[in-house]
This record gives C-alpha cells, structure tokens and sequence, in this order.
C-alpha cells in the first residue's frame, strides 16, 4: 500500500478562505437588496430566502456554518498545540453555531418574557440574560489570543473582528428599542430626513422605518458574519504557524 505525503500550504488555504466567506456576504447583499427588498422575485418562499435580516435564510445557514468550522479550526489547533483555552474557545464556538443555527438566545428570551412581565431593559431581553456569558466569551478569546498570537497584523485583525462583533451588538440594541424611545436613532432620522419616506415608498414600496430597520439589520448581520471571517482567517493562519510540518497522507 503506497502513502503520499500531501504538503498544506495553511497560508495559502487561509487566504482563499477569507476571499470566499467575503464575496459570499457580498453576494448576500446583492441578493436582499435586489431580489428580496427590491422584489425582483414576488415568490414568498424565495424572497425569504434571501432575506438578509431573516434567521432562517440562506445567509443565516452560511453564519451558523461557519461559526461551526471556527470551532473546528480551534479544536484543530487544541490537538496540535495541546492548550486548554482552545478548548475551551472550541466548545464556546460550538454552542454559538447551535444557538445561530436554532436561534436558541432569541427563543429563551421570548419564552423569559411570556413566563414573566419581562425586564426593565428597554432593549432585547437577551441582552440581558445571554450578553453577559457572550461578553465573557469574546473577552477571553481577546486576551487568550492576543497571547498566542505572534504576529502584529493577525493581533490588529483579531482586534478588528471584535470590534466588529461588539458593534453589531450595539446596533442590536438599538433595534430592539421602542419607537418613541429616546435613543431610538431610526426614529430620529425619520424626523431629520423626512424623504426617506419618499425614496422608500418609490423604490421598495414600504416606508422609511422599514427599510431603515430592515437594512440595519442586514448590516447587522454582514457586520457578524465579516468579523467570523476575519477571526477564521487569523485562525487558520496561526494554525499553519504552529503546525506547519503536519503533512496530510493520502493512501
């Protein structure tokens, strides 16, 4: 039975990684702008396919994919580097893809508000009762990998990602705000710019509130899914700096 070595060039799959999980987000804004928002499709079950700000459309599969092999690529770097916070990172990214996947946050948080008269919190209930466990999480995988991390650029790109993630967070909040809130900011601009009305109703059909939230949302979500691109890039970078004599038989 003959063996052959295969060389992996980690470097290089990174690289085609990242230039994949970029232009497939691209692609999704392309496809809820033009054939969702825009109806270019009228067919229901095909709009919501599309639909960037839905849980349940194809960008959502891609988020909850991806987050998956994140975790894959930390375990990954576990059995190479037999370090427990990869690990533990590891097992934190793979509760994230089951909760993207069944959207577990958001179904907990509704069940804690039909069960009782909710919070104070004039945001999302999961705010509350899961953005504290995801803040420790983030922080830990800040300071964890800042340590391993040898390289300037992949410490900057590792801080971008995070930056991005808390970001989307806050557009979150503000989201889940009431209409007459304060710091509502949709309602805000719809009173400095009233022609967002105009333009929305002219060019979508729906009025400006909706497509503010609506494209909030998918930036939302864009802003997510880039920032677990960049983090799988850094990843599988640094897994190619620690284990760059793996070589992969093929029998």
């Amino acid at each position: 039975m003959t063996q052959v070595e295969i060389p992996v060039d980690w470097r290089r799959m990174a690289s085609r990684v990242l230039l994949f999980c970029l232009a497939a987000e691209a692609t999704f804004i392309l496809l809820d702008y033009h054939l969702n928002y825009g109806r270019l499709i009228d067919v229901g079950a095909m709009r919501r396919l599309f639909n960037l700000a839905r849980e349940d459309g194809l960008a959502s599969w891609f988020a909850s994919t991806q987050t998956l092999l994140i975790g894959l690529t930390l375990l990954a770097l576990y059995a190479v580097d037999r370090s427990r916070g990869y690990l533990v990172l590891a097992l934190g990214f793979f509760y994230l893809a089951v909760d993207d996947g069944a959207q577990l946050h958001e179904r907990f948080s509704s069940t804690f508000d039909a069960l009782s008269e909710g919070t104070r919190f004039p945001s999302y209930t999961w705010h509350v009762l899961f953005l504290p466990p995801f803040a420790a999480l983030g922080l830990y995988l800040l300071w964890f990998l800042w340590r391993e991390l040898g390289s300037p650029r992949a410490r900057l790109l590792l801080v971008a990602a995070m930056s991005c993630l808390a970001l989307a967070i806050v557009m979150d909040f503000f989201e889940g705000l009431p209409e007459d809130h304060p710091m509502n900011v949709y309602s805000a601009a719809l009173g400095r710019y009233p022609s967002l009305d105009t333009w929305s109703d002219r060019r979508f059909g729906t009025t400006g509130g909706e497509t503010l939230r609506h494209f909030s949302k998918s930036i939302e979500e864009t802003l997510e899914m880039g920032a677990m691109s960049l983090l799988w890039f850094v990843l599988l970078g640094h897994l190619g700096t620690i284990a760059r004599d793996v070589r992969l038989r093929a029998v």
